[in-house]
């Protein structure tokens, strides 16, 4: 009954402390680093309001963490004036095509003994990483990803490919820019193109412009592309350990997951399966999230890297491709 008691009233506490937190020192503070503006103070209040819920959810979380109640922390960062249907909107990009045809998978199990555990970060597939920004671009992050894993381990480079080709140039193929894109589209795009080009020829700026390949910067080709066996995730340790990275999508809309900081397993109650309702209006992240900065780290160097647990629903769309020239996803790494 003791016990009961003290917990609520840490509880109270906590959601008390959140409450009178956003100081205006601390929300200055906040717009400083983050160079927010508003056109007008209806704005800003509101926008605070928002700062301000979000702010107590992260505290309340962070208490239930120190109690054992949670796996995982939380921080502020610099989507925290912004509601959940905002982030989903304007970071979550992965539209599943409604014409989409998935017959049998061609994926050959060799039914070799796997390892315990694999970081392709450790083998050296992994490239630096990359901001998305304000642009539903996350399918072609995934996309590429997969891409510069096979890249090292077939030609031993290690190199970054471009988003922004993808993001420029798949139109075709079904993508729809920062509106969104799916990354067996990205991957028919580089198949019938024959080729992708580096970063470094073709930057990413976060917003679609006219298509400006030249095949003469063409760093990769991919010669086709996989599905794997729907909800096996057998199959899927099995190509990740014997083939490499893996392309996938992850349902990212859950309020708690932009602002995920650290420690243990984000386990939101993700359920990505039930989320696909074929529009473009699907909220789905491909593995491409903000990143998500602490008190003494700034904002644009350093990604979130997931590790997934076996039995965690992961979506039934996943892909590895094969490379002629020169892929899974250096936003996703998986320890099983």
């Amino acid at each position: 009954m003791f016990c009961n008691l003290l917990l609520i009233s840490l509880w109270g506490f906590a959601a008390a402390a959140a409450i009178n937190l956003p100081e205006d020192g601390h929300w200055f503070l906040w717009k400083k680093m983050h160079n927010k503006q508003y056109s007008h103070q209806v704005e800003e209040s509101g926008r605070r309001r928002i700062w301000e819920e979000n702010l107590e959810m992260i505290a309340v979380h962070n208490l239930e963490a120190s109690l054992g109640l949670q796996t995982y922390e939380l921080a502020m960062n610099h989507m925290g004036d912004l509601t959940t249907e905002e982030i989903t909107g304007m970071l979550m990009g992965t539209s599943v095509p409604s014409d989409l045809e998935r017959g049998p998978s061609s994926f050959v199990r060799l039914n070799t003994s796997l390892p315990q555990s694999l970081d392709w970060r450790d083998e050296g597939l992994v490239t630096e990483v990359k901001l998305q920004g304000s642009c539903g671009s996350c399918w072609a992050f995934s996309a590429v990803g997969a891409l510069e894993g096979q890249l090292k381990k077939t030609k031993g480079i290690l190199l970054s490919l471009s988003s922004q080709n993808l993001l420029d140039c798949s139109g075709k193929c079904g993508n729809h820019g920062c509106k969104g894109g799916f990354m067996s589209n990205a991957f028919k795009y580089v198949v019938r193109n024959h080729g992708i080009a580096s970063d470094a020829s073709y930057p990413y700026v976060g917003m679609q412009g006219p298509c400006n390949y030249d095949s003469e910067h063409r760093a990769a080709n991919c010669s086709g592309y996989v599905f794997l066996p729907a909800g096996d995730e057998l199959a899927l340790k099995e190509a990740l350990a014997t083939v490499g990275p893996v392309s996938v999508a992850i349902d990212a809309s859950r309020p708690k997951f932009v602002f995920y900081r650290h420690v243990g397993v984000c386990d939101t109650g993700m359920k990505a399966t039930s989320r696909w309702p074929g529009t473009a209006t699907t909220s789905v992240a491909s593995l491409a999230m903000p990143p998500i900065p602490s008190c003494d780290q700034q904002i644009n160097t350093f990604w979130m890297f997931f590790s997934v647990r076996n039995g965690c629903d992961i979506m039934g769309f996943n892909y590895y491709c094969d490379l002629n020239a020169q892929l899974v996803n250096h936003l996703f790494s998986i320890t099983m």
